[in-house]
């Protein structure tokens, strides 16, 4: 927060106060008081209250508004009743019978003429100087019709000619107004101005005007976690890459066996095999051709005769 001395100022929006960045302090030689100013980010259609405090409050204060250069009414304190009392300001009469609430907007351009050369020096600016009052008791009273507290020409966005806009991307306005009757006033008090104490000073901008200006620090990219050695381990990866030599319709793999050998159920003519190992392994080379025999070639025939006593093997050529 702005702060000078146990005062402190603020801008918040839907019960959250907005940041600040890039605080600074200035004296000017003409005035005997400080200047105190910050950048907050603006998003539009965003409404917002300007607020002040004192926590000490020796003397009484009033904080007066201006946004982009209009006057906005004010907001006092009295000394010392209201110690630590927040001051807030989110809106403002626009005429007798009608208050607008205070909205960030985008800047109308236009290239007419009659608005060229506008005073624009304090446009993008929230500024409430806080000064030293002394309230006393005023006179009349009742029913009244408060007068407007404003120089905001309507509830209307502000229009500004193209040629002097120069980088200002957002403005305020009034948005859409409520009507309010005459109405019973408090107790009338006079209030009368004094020295000033301290101005605070917020200029705001859209945050992506405020990061590309360096006022705001870039977003922080985080880093992925490492893993620890055990995730590591647990993770499985699947190489699905073909090499530039490799078949799609061939690649090599490791060779297949299935045991076929003959536990329980077994027959006695080969139960003193080995196991028998079948490889099913697709290798174009390794497929063996069938052989041509020549014409004339006898094949050997083995015949198996049973006798009564024992097997007989004849071989006959």
């Amino acid at each position: 927060m702005l702060s000078y001395k146990r005062i402190t100022a603020w801008i918040e929006s839907e019960g959250t106060r907005i940041p600040q960045h890039q605080i600074l302090e200035t004296w000017a030689a003409h005035e005997n008081f400080p200047t105190i100013s910050c950048w907050i980010p603006s998003e539009l259609g965003q409404k917002f209250e300007v607020c002040f405090t004192d926590d000490d409050l020796e003397d009484s204060i009033c904080g007066y508004i201006e946004i982009d250069g209009q006057r906005c009414g004010s907001k006092f304190l009295r000394a010392p009743i209201d110690r630590g009392k927040v001051m807030r300001r989110d809106s403002v009469r626009t005429s007798e019978t009608e208050v607008g609430y205070f909205q960030f907007a985008d800047v109308v351009t236009t290239d007419d003429d009659e608005y060229e050369g506008q005073d624009l020096y304090r446009m993008g600016e929230i500024e409430v100087t806080v000064k030293r009052v002394h309230i006393s008791p005023g006179f009349g009273g009742g029913w009244r019709n408060p007068k407007a507290r404003t120089s905001f020409p309507s509830t209307n966005r502000r229009v500004v000619h193209e040629k002097d806009k120069k980088g200002i991307m957002h403005t305020v306005r009034l948005a859409a107004s409520y009507s309010t009757g005459p109405h019973r006033s408090k107790p009338p008090l006079k209030v009368v101005p004094c020295d000033p104490i301290v101005k605070f000073v917020f200029h705001y901008a859209p945050l992506v005007k405020l990061r590309a200006d360096g006022i705001v620090p870039p977003l922080e990219v985080k880093a992925e976690p490492d893993l620890k050695q055990e995730e590591k381990e647990d993770q499985v990866f699947i190489d699905l890459t073909l090499e530039e030599d490799d078949d799609p319709l061939i690649v090599p793999r490791e060779k297949t066996f299935i045991d076929l050998t003959l536990e329980d159920d077994y027959d006695p003519l080969i139960d003193s095999r080995e196991k028998m190992l079948i490889d099913f392994t697709l290798d174009p080379e390794s497929v063996p051709q069938p052989k041509r025999e020549r014409p004339g070639t006898q094949k050997e025939i083995i015949v198996v005769e049973d006798d009564e006593d024992e097997e007989t093997l004849k071989i006959i050529q």
